[in-house]
């Protein structure tokens, strides 16, 4: 059986998406034989922290706004030239060292030259994802688990 995927999505742990369904989502889209490629990232988590140091686990804790804001950022991207479908699946929940945290993915109908727009719609697709979707990031050290930002107690996973 085939779990229903939504085009943009916290998840847990647990159930976190495949490149495959994905792709299979990408292809339910009546425009998809008009596609030309598929641009994903991946965000992983880390096995050292920004000061090199081991870091061994993360917790993402989605505001209640988060799912409201990551679905306009996708329709936003959605209206952009020679982009057909946006997904965006975030994993929340304690995640560990290796663990997929993000994925954006774009299907594109664009080609050759105009290639490059996609990448530059994918950059856009992240920091907007980044700078609006209000999570909260703890990290996990051999010191135990920390706000990457203490003053603030929250930070977008810039």
């Amino acid at each position: 059986m085939v779990k229903k995927l939504d085009k943009v999505a916290i998840h847990q742990t647990n159930e976190q998406v495949t490149t495959n369904e994905i792709i299979g989502k990408f292809k339910e889209n009546h425009g998809f034989p008009a596609v030309g490629s598929c641009i994903i990232f991946n965000a992983f988590v880390k096995g050292v922290n920004r000061e090199g140091k081991p870091q061994t686990a993360l917790e993402m804790e989605p505001a209640e706004y988060t799912l409201k804001e990551m679905k306009a950022v996708a329709a936003e991207v959605e209206t952009k030239p020679g982009v057909l479908d946006v997904q965006i699946h975030l994993n929340t929940g304690v995640l560990n060292s290796g663990d997929t945290l993000l994925q954006i993915a774009i299907d594109t109908i664009v080609d050759g030259p105009q290639i490059g727009e996609i990448f530059q719609a994918l950059k856009d697709t992240l920091d907007n994802v980044k700078k609006r979707s209000g999570i909260k990031l703890k990290e996990k050290s051999t010191d135990g688990w920390y706000y990457t930002k203490p003053k603030e107690k929250a930070k977008s996973f810039d």
